[in-house]
């Protein structure tokens, strides 16, 4: 990827206690909570967000504590419409007028199993880098779950379909039992 990731001036590249190895990248996020067992973590919090090859690891800014999620930890993910909010930038920017433009919110809510296998839920919005952090994370979370092929299950199924289909015809009489047997023969050939 690029070199060292800066933000704010200050080198970002590297997550503390591990120097070695590098995220893919590093987004800014508002940490919006968590829900499960794990209360001791904050809510409504700034937060980096760093994407590894096997985990994601979100470093709160003003708590400092690091929340590691493994992705084969991870049971669902999703990305919600929160609606239209008003952006705090743009009403400092933009006086009133800043009240009446509203932008669409997509949350992130990821739901995993913790170290103890107590399940926990997060939520997060990229704000401004929703469009390029959730498809990564959606891309490196079906590298780890990936959902059955729905076209090798529609395949199966017409294939057994048309075996039955075989079947009844040879069961009318319309077709013998050697043609039903070379036909059975080239679609389990298929399969």
């Amino acid at each position: 990827m690029c070199g060292k990731l800066k933000l704010f001036g200050s080198d970002k590249s590297k997550v503390k206690g591990n120097e070695d190895e590098k995220p893919i990248v590093l987004y800014y996020a508002k940490y919006i909570g968590v829900l499960g067992s794990n209360k001791s973590l904050p809510l409504e919090e700034d937060a980096y967000v760093y994407i590894f090859q096997d985990r994601i690891v979100i470093e709160h800014l003003k708590s400092k504590v690091n929340t590691k999620i493994p992705y084969e930890s991870i049971t669902d993910l999703q990305h919600i419409d929160a609606g239209k909010k008003v952006d705090l930038d743009r009403v400092f920017g933009l006086g009133v007028a800043g009240l009446l433009w509203r932008k669409r919110a997509i949350v992130t809510a990821i739901k995993y199993t913790d170290e103890n296998r107590e399940p926990q839920t997060v939520a997060l919005d990229f704000i401004h880098n929703t469009k390029y952090a959730q498809p990564l994370i959606n891309r490196k979370f079906r590298e780890v779950h990936p959902t059955p092929n729905m076209e090798t299950n529609q395949g199966v199924q017409s294939i057994a379909d048309e075996l039955s289909e075989l079947a009844r015809l040879k069961d009318q009489g319309i077709i013998t039992e050697e043609e039903f047997s070379k036909m059975k023969s080239n679609l389990i050939g298929k399969m």
